[in-house]
This record gives structure tokens, C-alpha cells and sequence, in this order.
């Protein structure tokens, strides 16, 4: 793990904490990873990239697939994506982090942490409150 990266994505996360709905991607070329801040921001949802979205000469193997999984990533959004719930309440929890993420881009999706770009985005999540609209979405969706 490189020092930039490591103390980059403290400060980040640091700022992940302090901004209920921000939104904090980690990205190589193709592979990444995305930290949703909840309302209260002391836990975040990650997700990762699965084969949905991936290139073919980047898709996950079945050993990268089960890395994840011991790391207790499992499905999420229709299959679209790997995630689980991860603690951020403070500089002990972003340690973990950010060492499970190093483990994850250096040994799982074979990227150096220095080639990775880190963006954080406050108040990324938008909320809509007009309900016929939702409904609308939904229904088109479906």
C-alpha cells in the first residue's frame, strides 16, 4: 500500500463521516469501489465491482469471487454489485478500511493503490420527495 494512498483515503474518509448521503469512489481502470455514507454517518455501504460492469479481459475469477466473499461481500442490486455494510464512526474503523481496500485492489484486482483515483462527493444521494413521480419511476422500471 502506498503512503499517498493510504493518507488520501484517510482524509477522505474522514470527510465520508462527517457528510451523511456523500458518496466516496475509489477507482483504477477498471475496477472500483464506492463508500455511500448512511443519514447517520457512522457506517457506510461498500460495493465493489462484480462482472456486470467489468470489461472481459478484467472479469472477476471464481478465486477473486470467493477472496470477496471471505471478506463477506455478497450480492447486492440485482447482482450488479458486491457489497456489505462497514463501520466509519472513526480513525480505527478507517484504518481497517483502508487496509481491507489496499487487500482488495493490490491482491484481489491486481491494481497498485498509487495507480487508484479517490473522489468524495458530498450530498451525492439526492432525496425525492415527490411521491406520484416515484411511483411513476417504479412503474417504469419495472
Amino acid at each position: 500500500m502506498s503512503l499517498p494512498f493510504a493518507q488520501k483515503l484517510e482524509t477522505e474518509l474522514s470527510n465520508l463521516h462527517n457528510a451523511p448521503k456523500g458518496r466516496l469512489i475509489i477507482q483504477s481502470a477498471n475496477h472500483w469501489a464506492v463508500l455511500h455514507s448512511l443519514d447517520v454517518p457512522t457506517r457506510a455501504l461498500l460495493e465493489v465491482s462484480s462482472n456486470t460492469y467489468l470489461p472481459k479481459d478484467s472479469l472477476l475469477t471464481e478465486t477473486q469471487m470467493a477472496q470477496l466473499s471471505d471478506l463477506s461481500y455478497t450480492q447486492r442490486r440485482r447482482k450488479r454489485s458486491l457489497g456489505k455494510l462497514v463501520p466509519i464512526a472513526g480513525p480505527t474503523h478507517w484504518e481497517q478500511l483502508i487496509t481491507e481496500l489496499s487487500y482488495v485492489f493490490e491482491d484481489i484486482f491486481q491494481t497498485q493503490t498509487a495507480e487508484l483515483d479517490v473522489v468524495f462527493t458530498p450530498e451525492a444521494r439526492q432525496d425525492l420527495k415527490n411521491k406520484t413521480l416515484l411511483q411513476s419511476m417504479k412503474k417504469m422500471s419495472q
